[in-house]
């Protein structure tokens, strides 16, 4: 009689878990639908582990949580402990689309015996015949992106590609070691969004602690970025959003040099350095961004009515090296500090809002607040690549923070882990240990993880599960915020609206 009682009480728990879509499902079994040709509807909380890249094989193939009312009950496809690369390829594949699924990509447990991630995206759309895709309503985490490569990438050769309704959630460990998984070697770049594919249109998307660049955008002319909102929380991120690509697949001109960007539209875009350091916020031109784009020119985007905000700002708008671009209605409130590494033995004008470097900008219209340089508006970035000598023992940046942007770090940290502001004497204190230590935000966060005030408000964390913690956290919270939203009758949050939600509740 007990052995019946035991089972029947394990096939009623195996019943309410497949009911209730709890159960976990190996990903081979969703590849050998998709290598069918089938649609893959999940159900609602459904978990699936995945260890080889699921790939999309038919036009018009779907991957979508079915019955989900609200974004908790979203299914969520993991990248299995170990393994790496693309968690989703869908290049071209016309059609393709994701919508209402949380995407892991377990980046905390990557284990590699060498320490270096694939140089792959998470999800990889676009492609020589990936016509109309989307990817909607989805909720990116812990990409195990690397090499510069995006949470989410649409390559080269696509055309109407819709990115809308999404948030992207850390990606990529930054110059100074911030979000690396343990046994991690540096530098594992990685964007929010990027994109190659002409007409791409990147629409409402909330992107928080990427450390390449928020948005990337490779040439791709035509291609709209509108209404997202972009913010460094932990970790330093080189771009906000980027014009920096002389990609050779737009190319106009090979002697003049010259790239196509014709089309492209950014604007009423946010970008946020509340607590890393935002390098350049806007970066119009190759030339901002590394020597060897010097003599290059893109050609032909409008950016307007953005706006940058945050007390570690590197540099704000930056135009060098572009033609027929139109720059008006930006604004800015940032405070922007430290150099940019510049040339050697050259470096560039100290940072500020809105700069230009006159021989460079064409017949371009820019708005009355760009500033003419007086040295040189090339390579602003401090760390695009970190010679030996300025590294540490894990083989990260080690230079010194501007004290404003030290600032912005230490008060990004005690209002992430202890919901507070930090008292003036401890803002003086952390402040001192991070410019006279050149550690970094993480080892502030692992600090504060040890005292008493932490274990009341969260329980005891291993400050070496920060990450696994922290993403489990955001999650939480990105799930309750969204379903609120969603039980109002709405399909998906603004994201000025819900990032604002967000980060008001870091302090609840």
């Amino acid at each position: 009689m007990k052995k019946m009682r035991k089972l029947c009480s394990m096939l009623t728990l195996l019943l309410s878990m497949v009911c209730f879509g709890q159960m976990v499902t190996d990903g081979r079994t969703l590849q050998s639908q998709l290598d069918q040709g089938k649609d893959i509807s999940l159900r609602p909380g459904q978990v699936i582990e995945v260890s080889e890249s699921l790939k999309f094989r038919k036009a018009g193939q779907r991957i979508e949580t079915v019955g989900a009312r609200t974004a908790s009950e979203y299914a969520r496809i993991v990248h299995r402990e170990g393994s790496q690369g693309t968690l989703i390829e869908a290049k071209g594949i016309g059609g393709a689309s994701l919508r209402k699924l949380i995407l892991d990509g377990n980046r905390q447990g990557f284990r590699h015996p060498e320490g270096v991630l694939t140089k792959e995206p998470m999800l990889s759309f676009g492609g020589e015949g990936g016509i109309d895709q989307q990817v909607r309503n989805c909720i990116v985490i812990g990409s195990r992106s690397a090499g510069g490569w995006a949470a989410i990438h649409i390559s080269e050769g696509g055309r109407g590609i819709l990115i809308k309704d999404n948030i992207v959630f850390s990606s990529g460990a930054d110059v100074r070691g911030n979000g690396r998984s343990l046994g991690e070697k540096p530098f594992g770049w990685g964007d929010g969004i990027s994109t190659a594919s002409r007409e791409t249109t990147i629409v409402n998307n909330l992107i928080y602690d990427v450390s390449d660049d928020g948005v990337m955008v490779q040439g791709a002319p035509g291609t709209k970025v509108k209404g997202n909102v972009i913010v460094a929380i932990s970790r330093e991120m080189l771009g906000g959003i980027a014009l920096i690509d002389p990609f050779g697949y737009y190319e106009l001109d090979a002697k003049k040099r010259t790239y196509d960007y014709r089309g492209v539209v950014v604007e009423d875009n946010l970008i946020l350095a509340m607590g890393g350091r935002v390098h350049v916020g806007l970066p119009m031109g190759g030339a901002t961004w590394a020597q060897f784009l010097m003599g290059t020119t893109l050609q032909g985007a409008t950016v307007r009515n953005n706006h940058i905000s945050g007390a570690a700002g590197g540099y704000g708008y930056a135009a060098n090296g572009i033609d027929g671009f139109e720059i008006t209605g930006n604004t800015s409130d940032a405070i922007y500090s430290g150099l940019g590494d510049g040339l050697p033995g050259k470096p560039p004008d100290a940072p500020m809002a809105f700069m230009y470097n006159p021989a460079t900008i064409g017949n371009s219209r820019i708005q009355s607040e760009f500033v003419p340089i007086k040295k040189s508006l090339t390579v602003l970035l401090r760390a695009r690549r970190t010679p030996k000598d300025s590294r540490n023992l894990l083989g990260y940046r080690d230079q010194p923070y501007p004290e404003e942007e030290a600032g912005a770090a230490v008060k990004m940290a005690f209002v992430e882990m202890l919901g507070r502001d930090p008292q003036e004497d401890e803002l003086k204190h952390w402040v001192k240990w991070l410019m006279e230590t050149r550690s970094n935000a993480d080892a502030i966060r692992c600090s504060l993880m040890t005292t008493s005030e932490f274990v009341q408000m969260h329980g005891y964390v291993d400050p070496l599960d920060l990450h696994t913690w922290r993403n489990d956290r955001w999650l939480k919270m990105i799930l309750k915020t969204c379903s609120q939203f969603q039980v109002k009758g709405k399909d998906w949050p603004n994201a000025r609206k819900w990032n604002e939600k967000l980060l008001k509740g870091l302090r609840n």
